[in-house]
């Protein structure tokens, strides 16, 4: 998120929506959780939910879907 956030010049006020899916071993916290405490995102609606269990996708991953308002190109 570190990354992303950087990258992209985000502050909480410009994110519209965060769409988060994880894969099924990844099962011990909310990513949404970790966000909203760690960044204080306490206002941006956050969705979070399960990749589908097919075999031959990757394990242990993360996706990140943000809409955001920017000014940049």
């Amino acid at each position: 998120m570190d990354a992303i956030i950087q990258a992209n010049r985000l502050t909480a006020d410009a994110v519209i929506t965060l769409f988060i899916t994880v894969t099924d071993d990844l099962h011990s916290i909310s990513p949404a959780k970790i966000i909203r405490d760690h960044y204080r995102w306490d206002l941006v609606p956050i969705l979070c939910a399960k990749e589908p269990d097919i075999v031959g996708l990757p394990e242990r991953c993360i996706r990140v879907l943000i809409q955001f308002d920017t000014p940049l190109p």
